[in-house]
């Protein structure tokens, strides 16, 4: 892979451009120039020539590390945390999170006594990644918020796994049926399912020794 080729893969990585993809035979398929640039294009960035390429890059590796958040952070319920990048010398850090459900929690701390995980030269100025710890949060989608509102960013807070068969403690495997809630029709409902008919659903199913009913995401 040329220099050229690997500035304009980088550039696409950034941006959120997947390299390749596998299809349902399993054949990877590699995404090409072509249409890394066109992608690029369609957002915005400037990719039709190396001397574009080039530019973009250095525009949007300096853009990284101005950001002082990131536009979304999923963190673990077991150890929540958040990268902050800030300039140097860094201040005292006022930080605060509200949750999903509405509580407010806030704190204060020394960007020194944090661990730095990258730093970068911009324009002149060493900007540096600091881990910043957080309480203990609920799973959910959260607020976080820096020094009064200086930056702010979605905070998703999930479990360190997965919720498994054995979560249900029956054994390794489990049976049940998929049943997507417009098909679910009775008499009482309205030509599409609704949650009192997938409640009656669930206790057929459950009588017979179901152990899960699957629907499609209901939405609104």
């Amino acid at each position: 892979m040329s220099d050229t080729r690997k500035r304009l893969a980088r550039l696409a990585r950034l941006y959120g451009i997947e390299r390749s993809y596998y299809d349902i035979w399993g054949r990877r398929h590699l995404t090409s120039a072509t249409s890394e640039r066109a992608l690029l294009a369609v957002m915005g960035v400037p990719a039709t020539s190396d001397a574009e390429v080039a530019y973009s890059l250095a525009a949007a590796d300096s853009a990284v590390w101005r950001a002082p958040l990131p536009p979304v952070i999923v963190t673990r319920t077991t150890r929540p945390s958040a990268i902050v990048t800030l300039p140097e010398p860094a201040r005292r850090l006022a930080w605060s999170v509200r949750t999903e459900a509405g509580q407010s929690l806030r704190g204060e701390v020394d960007p020194a006594s944090l661990q730095v995980t990258g730093s970068a030269m911009v324009d002149g100025a060493r900007h540096q990644r600091y881990r910043l710890p957080l309480p203990r949060l609920p799973m959910g989608y959260h607020q976080l918020e820096l020094a009064d509102g200086q930056a702010s960013t979605h905070l998703i807070v999930a479990p360190r796994r997965a919720f498994g068969v054995a979560d249900v403690g029956a054994g390794d495997r489990l049976w049940g049926v998929t049943a997507p809630l417009y098909g679910v029709h009775s008499e009482s409902s309205w030509g599409v399912g609704d949650l009192a008919g997938l409640g009656r659903l669930a206790q057929v199913c459950g009588g017979l020794g179901a152990s899960f009913v699957g629907i499609n995401p209901i939405h609104a």
